[in-house]
């Protein structure tokens, strides 16, 4: 989900972006493993990046990736990316990631793909911002309505959600 939010620095009200990505991939063939062993997140200096990711087999046993198994990539077309490896990767498998970071706020417009190169089981996509904005929308290729919260006086909520999405890959 995405917030946008005020927050007090140095005495001024200032605009602020916060993104939190949550996704489960799950791992049927020995392609998918070899295409999903490691997990790359673009970030800028500033970002505040958080991530934790973990592996979770048939059998039931938790492989938790750890601090020091993050690296920052060295590659030119990765650069500004920081990514780890997965150990432990078996057919049956599950790979859990989540990552969250700080922004410089986007209320000019942005693009959010919900369809990529896999099939997608379920999307859901969250927009939480101060009241006072108002944002617009447009879904192609699928059927999706926002639904609305209750806005407050100080925070408002758009939440779409789809289910099925195939892959274009």
């Amino acid at each position: 989900y995405v917030e946008i939010f005020n927050e007090m620095v140095n005495g001024q009200e200032v605009l602020k972006q916060q993104e939190i990505v949550h996704t489960l991939i799950q791992v049927n063939t020995d392609k998918a493993i070899d295409e999903n062993n490691k997990i790359f997140v673009r970030y800028e200096e500033g970002d505040g990046l958080l991530q934790k990711a973990r592996v979770i087999l048939p059998s039931g046993k938790v492989i938790e990736v750890k601090e020091d198994d993050i690296f920052e990539s060295e590659e030119e077309d990765d650069k500004g990316s920081k990514y780890f490896a997965l150990e432990g990767l078996e057919i049956g498998a599950q790979i859990e990631h989540f990552y969250q970071r700080e922004l410089e706020p986007n209320i000019t417009g942005v693009t959010v793909y919900a369809q990529g190169q896999y099939p997608m089981m379920e999307y859901s996509y969250k927009l939480y911002h101060p009241s006072y904005l108002r944002f617009a929308h447009r879904a192609y290729n699928c059927e999706w309505e926002p639904i609305s919260t209750e806005p407050s006086d100080e925070r408002s909520a758009l939440e779409w959600k789809t289910k099925d999405i195939p892959g274009v890959g």
